[in-house]
């Protein structure tokens, strides 16, 4: 359609041009941040354990022998998982506005597959 016909009609910049992908991912980090605030001490914990990259996982020295939970499979999913954790709402702030700043153009000249790959192999 030509708007030129139509001075009235102007379109109109959206005032947030994020990518599809940086707001799912946004609101993804806000769930499971909400979320941890209504688990116990011990069920953040165990979240903790399964899901935050320890670098005792990967140690020669077996200081915990065995005692973090997931196996070699943690050892894989925690370089990703880690990512979703934040300490407090100030963490989760901060962290957020550069990830719009930042990840928003990485996000528009990957596109979202490749930004995800990306997202998970950085």
């Amino acid at each position: 359609m030509n708007y030129a016909n139509f001075p009235e009609v102007r379109r109109r910049e959206p005032v947030f041009n994020l990518p599809p992908v940086i707001v799912a991912l946004s609101a993804i980090f806000i769930a499971v941040h909400v979320a941890r605030q209504f688990l116990s001490q011990e069920a953040d914990l165990n979240v903790l354990l399964w899901t935050a990259f320890l670098p005792a996982r990967y140690s020669h020295v077996p200081v915990l022998n065995g005692l973090l939970p997931g196996g070699v499979a943690a050892d894989i999913w925690t370089f990703v998982t880690y990512a979703f954790l934040h300490g407090d709402a100030i963490h989760l702030a901060v962290n957020m506005i550069w990830f719009l700043a930042f990840g928003s153009a990485v996000a528009w000249r990957f596109g979202a597959m490749r930004f995800l790959a990306f997202c998970a192999v950085a």
